[in-house]
């Protein structure tokens, strides 16, 4: 890779813009990529916030990129990926590296089999060979409201090959990360990470859409603690059976979370914006993968069933 890298970003929500701009912040080429029916405007201005300080950066909003990004940031909901695999496919060139950003099991994680919760028919992984991936987890908290995009805690971002091999090109973006100020690690197992995110996730986030409430007022009720547990219990048995084992207890990992402070997760961000839920690839999928395995997950069942219910309304 030389120095200066050419990024696109798909799905300029918080974590998109957050990364993308960074990166453009730091000197880089980024411009937002976007169906031609879905551009309002020709440039994005947005600002930064990050504790005392506020960073403004203007982003190009274009519908094909010539020459085809270095580096593309695929930053939209799990659900919209089918929708926008076209896009996708058009703007990459043989090595573009593409940097799935989803909460959730991610559309690559069987190989080069179909996540069907995630890419129903395949036509994302038609879109993006497995060569060109590199497996992310963001550990953070970033909203978007508006212009601004609010870093609440930015712990870490992990890189690294769906292999789990050690990489010179995962070693390079994460200097590129790190450079633009965004704590950045390489990861010699993220399919591991991605399930570790999962293992605290996919009963949190879901929900404080459900309760409508913060991270910290769920995890200070103790019968919906109660819940988190068993949902946690059942999501480290699924990881036993893949090979992503959790070698942490469960009140350990909620000693992270409660780090985070208050905050709501995506989830209930997207429903009070009147979104739909990524519910498919943070709860649908783990539970596909037990039925694969023959693993009972109840809490898990309940949960699905009634996230995927409060999603049906806000159609």
């Amino acid at each position: 890779m030389s120095n200066k890298k050419f990024v696109a970003i798909i799905g300029a929500g918080s974590v998109g813009c957050w990364l993308g701009g960074r990166l453009r912040a730091a000197g880089h080429e980024v411009a937002i990529l976007r169906e031609k029916s879905r551009i309002q405007r020709d440039n994005e201005i947005i600002v930064l916030e990050e504790g005392e300080e506020e960073e403004r950066v203007e982003l190009p909003v274009w519908e094909a990129l010539e020459p085809k990004p270095d580096i593309i940031l695929l930053a939209v909901k799990a659900m919209f990926l089918p929708q926008v695999a076209p896009l996708l496919a058009a703007n990459m060139k043989e090595d573009t590296l593409v940097l799935p950003l989803q909460n959730g099991v991610p559309f690559w994680f069987a190989g080069d089999e179909t996540v069907i919760d995630v890419d129903p028919v395949g036509s994302v992984r038609t879109a993006v060979g497995q060569a060109n991936i590199i497996g992310t987890v963001v550990h953070a908290s970033v909203s978007r409201k508006g212009d601004w995009i609010t870093v609440g805690k930015a712990d870490k971002l992990l890189l690294g090959e769906p292999s789990g091999s050690h990489s010179a090109r995962v070693a390079e973006l994460v200097q590129l990360f790190r450079d633009a100020g965004v704590p950045s690690a390489q990861s010699d197992n993220i399919r591991n990470d991605i399930w570790y995110k999962l293992w605290g996730n996919l009963t949190i986030n879901p929900l404080s859409a459900l309760t409508r409430q913060t991270v910290d007022r769920l995890l200070d009720d103790e019968d919906v603690l109660s819940f988190i547990r068993r949902g946690m219990e059942e999501c480290a048995a699924i990881g036993e059976a893949i090979g992503c084992s959790i070698s942490d207890s469960i009140d350990d990992r909620l000693d992270v979370t409660r780090t985070l402070g208050v905050f709501k997760p995506s989830m209930l961000q997207d429903l009070e914006a009147g979104r739909p839920l990524e519910y498919k690839a943070l709860v649908a999928a783990p539970r596909a993968i037990a039925r694969e395995h023959g693993i009972e997950t109840p809490a898990i069942d309940a949960l699905l069933g009634m996230i995927r219910q409060l999603d049906g309304g806000l159609v």
